[in-house]
């Protein structure tokens, strides 16, 4: 991916952060990159058992 569309991506989505969850009943821990918002809304939902960030997407 290019500089310029790197740059694009993150003035329109916001920074990214590396966010760690699980829900409950699921063994599953899932990883990815979220914008804040996208981290706020999913920790609100209630079968996430919990939902943290690891780190700041870093390019």
């Amino acid at each position: 991916m290019s500089n310029s569309k790197r740059d694009t991506e993150e003035e329109v989505l916001g920074p990214l952060v590396e966010v760690e969850w699980k829900f409950k009943l699921d063994k599953t821990i899932y990883r990815e990159y979220l914008t804040m918002e996208q981290y706020e809304n999913l920790k609100e939902i209630p079968i996430v058992k919990y939902c943290k960030i690891i780190d700041e997407k870093r390019y």
